[in-house]
């Protein structure tokens, strides 16, 4: 399961950029799999490209209907 959301941010990466979360203004949260991902209230409020990508991506990775994390990791979210 885990190799599937790291194709998920190879995904958002290759469309949105490097480190796309902190010019998107979503925060990352660790998820039950150990990898990073968006959180549940920030991906709610992101822009309406980002949202639309982020459920294109985890589609295309059969991950859609996994639970997000809620709680952010506070060292992936250190701005610029």
């Amino acid at each position: 399961m885990a190799s599937r959301y790291v194709r998920y941010s190879v995904c958002m990466h290759k469309a949105l950029g490097k480190e796309w979360w902190k010019h998107s203004g979503v925060e990352l949260g660790m998820n039950r799999w150990g990898v990073s991902e968006p959180t549940l209230a920030t991906i709610s409020r992101a822009p309406d490209q980002v949202v639309n990508l982020d459920r294109t991506c985890r589609m295309a990775n059969e991950i859609e209907r996994e639970p997000r994390p809620r709680i952010p990791v506070p060292e992936k979210n250190i701005p610029d």
